[in-house]
């Protein structure tokens, strides 16, 4: 039978494509993964910038006259420029996994090397994340994707006073499954999703016997509505110093045969399967660090007691930037020298449309010409 949801791409891309948008939307340099499973967002941010960073008074948008042929696809340049990324986890096997995911070597045949124009430093961490590690406090933003409907109660209520308390990201991201999507995955005659008592299609009953719903997952500890959740983030941004904003991602390729996902829709917002909050932290909040601080090592100790435990390193990488001049690498060539490679490159492609920056740019002998460097390139 056709399964009622069909995502495309599939939902765990989707949640992946989301993460990354706003990592690159913002000027962050450092990444710390909070329950990073097998490492699939790390091993992406590992892989090198596109670019350099461009200066602030440098438009991409106009770097190049009107009349020259190539288009200028700023769109293909929101990039990331990271120095450091970290995941924590708890089990050793994910981990195991996740050091391949983060192996950018020649031993990873899945990679393809490319320049990498400055140095970045990986680590996995083996953990639990109602435990304090002060070396998380030195990253810029902290994501939590499908994590925190896993944790138990005491946990959850630890997550924000350790995350926005005492790690105080300028940025974190959280994302976890949307209950009421679960009502799409069945059929409107089946039994009720809201009530697991009477048999079930779909799904999982809610293994802590707090609430008749029916889960995604035999593990999660909860599954919250949209007015759940949005109360939740809300709260702790309140009380932490942060803003908030709460939107999601998912919905089916197909519409609801009985049109259950348009009355779901809220102030014209669709019904999403996956809730997403983003928590940015006020610049004034950084003027209090330490009340806030304070409050959060409180809050801590009432809800978990001493801990006297501590992460382990499990893994630790750096990826030189082979191209730095102090490593032999020699200075920009001239504009002349540029120019010369990008008509050669120019002249193989006649007749096959027009050529896009980041087609040239994706020429590793253009790229290095220029040391990393879109400016050069524009300006040559």
């Amino acid at each position: 039978m056709q399964p009622l949801i069909q995502f495309f791409p599939p939902l765990s891309e989707q949640r992946q494509f989301f993460l990354l948008g706003l990592l690159r939307a913002y000027p962050v340099t450092s990444v710390l993964d909070l329950g990073c499973g097998e490492g699939n967002l790390l091993g992406i941010l590992c892989r090198p910038t596109i670019s350099l960073p461009v200066s602030d008074d440098f438009d991409i948008r106009y770097g190049i006259s009107p009349d020259a042929s190539i288009r200028c696809a700023a769109d293909n340049y929101p990039a990331w420029f990271l120095k450091r990324v970290a995941g924590l986890d708890t089990q050793d096997e994910v981990l195991k996994r996740a050091e391949k995911e983060i192996d950018l070597t020649d031993n990873n045949s899945w990679f393809t090397p490319r320049p990498r124009w400055s140095d970045l430093s990986s680590q996995l961490w083996k953990g639990e994340l109602q435990t304090y590690n002060p070396i998380f406090r030195e990253f810029d933003a902290i994501v939590s994707s499908e994590v925190i409907e896993h944790l138990h109660e005491d946990v959850l209520d630890g997550y924000c006073p350790m995350v926005l308390g005492r790690y105080a990201p300028d940025i974190a991201i959280v994302t976890t499954p949307g209950y009421e999507f679960n009502q799409l995955f069945s059929r409107p005659e089946s039994p009720s999703n809201n009530d697991s008592t009477n048999g079930r299609c779909w799904g999982l009953p809610d293994p802590t016997k707090r609430t008749s719903r029916v889960f995604r997952h035999n593990d999660h500890k909860f599954e919250w509505t949209r007015a759940e959740f949005r109360s939740w983030c809300e709260k702790n941004a309140r009380t932490w110093g942060y803003a908030v904003e709460v939107s999601g991602v998912g919905t089916s390729l197909e519409p609801d045969l009985w049109g259950r996902d348009k009355d779901l829709i809220e102030d014209g917002v669709p019904l999403y399967a996956t809730q997403t909050a983003v928590f940015r932290r006020y610049r004034e909040r950084s003027e209090h660090r330490l009340l806030y601080e304070q409050q959060a090592i409180h809050e801590l100790q009432r809800i978990l007691g001493d801990r006297t435990t501590k992460h382990q390193l499990m893994v630790e990488r750096v990826y030189e930037g082979n191209l730095d001049p102090g490593k032999g690498m020699p200075t920009t060539m001239s504009h002349e020298t540029i120019l010369e490679l990008v008509k050669n490159a120019l002249s193989e492609w006649i007749g096959c449309g027009e050529a896009e920056i980041a087609d040239l740019w994706n020429i590793d002998a253009i790229s290095i010409a220029c040391r990393g460097s879109l400016e050069v390139l524009y300006n040559a």
